[in-house]
């Protein structure tokens, strides 16, 4: 029999023990063998880590935290993990829709990252940041997301590039065409693709018909259409044509909508939704959203394009949580590789929530936070400690909480 202190001394306790949980996601998805090479296993688990563990995960502070990954081979990842990262993703979400029922949602929308003190990183130049009313010094980041609802997925992402600083330069809508081509050619399938009024240009609309993608967007109230053969009707003219007794209410949703078909001109034939925020509501307070699903219910055509609001949670959530901002970078592959390595991490923490039943990310960032391993004999266990002194954790802010109203999700 063995005696009690040869017993304790086969058992070891880990600070960081979501090591294996990470190394075991890598291992199951076969990113070791797909994303980078296999030799990178230990410092892409490394660089996950710190992303969750840390709030400046810079490769000098992963490397003096985690002391088996050193700074250089954090830089030399970075490059790598932008060259696959959409199909890894598109593997990801056609996984999902092998197992459940939904072929789910894409949604397009950008996003600012401030950086009024990188004068240094490539990108950057002044842009207009609409939900703080002024400009900022930063980069704009082009994202197509997929959903369904319990999980959000980012298929691809494109960096914009302001026009001199770039020998070919590219409008956010011309990258989101090229990321709506890309997920058809392999092969993603998706219920219909939602965006807001920015998005909703006739290019876009077209690509999306020739990829044979569904959409569910809103217009300006400006955006003319064809309505009962009468050429060069505004929508919001057309919204007057009727009277208020016509706008039926839908207690589902809150709003007077009324529902009828016009054609777009270039586009074809849509069915708009004239979404108003009270009885009578005047022109600010309506929202025109359009759609090409055919049979589509009036107060369906508004759940549906609300779904949009799974893009504003997540990036949310990666500004948080993740550290998406705290880029430190220059060149831009090492850009494309920090910004992947969130991407792919927020799929992990994601997984990790559905498994252990939490309700947010915050939580399971905190869960994850407190995990400690313990190692027996051989195998290793691993369990949550809550600590006790929260005031000691690092928590990231964000300067603008997000809308909880649904006509705040409408006018964002």
């Amino acid at each position: 029999m063995r005696s009690t202190k040869n017993c304790i001394s086969d058992i070891t306790v880990a600070k960081h023990g979501i090591h294996d949980i990470i190394t075991e996601l890598v291992r199951k998805f076969n990113l070791d063998k797909f994303l980078f090479p296999e030799k990178y296993t230990l410092v892409f688990v490394a660089a996950c880590m710190g992303i969750i563990l840390f709030n400046n995960p810079t490769a000098t502070y992963i490397a003096q935290k985690l002391y088996w990954v050193s700074h250089d081979a954090i830089t030399r990842l970075l490059p790598l993990l932008s060259i696959n990262n959409t199909n890894i993703m598109i593997l990801f979400i056609q996984a999902i829709q092998s197992q459940t029922a939904g072929l789910g949602y894409l949604i397009i929308d950008d996003v600012i990252i401030r950086k009024p003190f990188g004068k240094s990183i490539f990108p950057t130049s002044y842009v207009y940041d609409h939900t703080n009313n002024r400009y900022v010094w930063g980069m704009h980041i082009v994202v197509l997301l997929w959903s369904n609802g319990w999980i959000k997925i980012p298929v691809a992402f494109r960096i914009w590039k302001p026009e001199e600083k770039c020998e070919e330069y590219h409008t956010k809508v011309e990258l989101a065409i090229r990321m709506i081509s890309f997920a058809h050619k392999f092969g993603l399938a998706a219920e219909y693709v939602t965006f807001d009024t920015w998005y909703s240009c006739k290019e876009l609309l077209q690509k999306l018909s020739e990829c044979g993608y569904h959409y569910v967007c809103m217009i300006k109230n400006n955006r003319k259409v064809l309505y009962n053969n009468r050429v060069n009707f505004n929508v919001k003219t057309i919204s007057l044509l009727f009277s208020k007794k016509q706008y039926r209410y839908y207690p589902g949703t809150g709003f007077y909508i009324k529902a009828l078909s016009v054609i777009l001109p270039g586009v074809g034939n849509t069915m708009m939704a004239i979404v108003k925020n009270g009885y009578n509501a005047s022109i600010q307070n309506t929202r025109f959203i359009i759609t090409d699903l055919p049979g589509v219910a009036a107060q369906d055509i508004l759940k549906k394009y609300l779904c949009r609001w799974d893009i504003e949670v997540f990036f949310r959530d990666i500004k948080q949580f993740l550290n998406f901002e705290k880029v430190q970078v220059r060149s831009i592959r090492k850009l494309e590789g920090h910004f992947s390595l969130v991407f792919i991490t927020s799929v992990f923490v994601q997984i990790l929530q559905i498994q252990n039943n939490l309700n947010t990310m915050g939580e399971t960032i905190s869960f994850l936070q407190d995990i400690v391993q313990v190692k027996v004999n051989g195998i290793v266990y691993i369990i949550n400690v809550t600590s006790k002194d929260r005031t000691g954790k690092e928590v990231n802010t964000v300067s603008n909480p997000l809308a909880t109203t649904i006509w705040d999700k409408l006018s964002a």
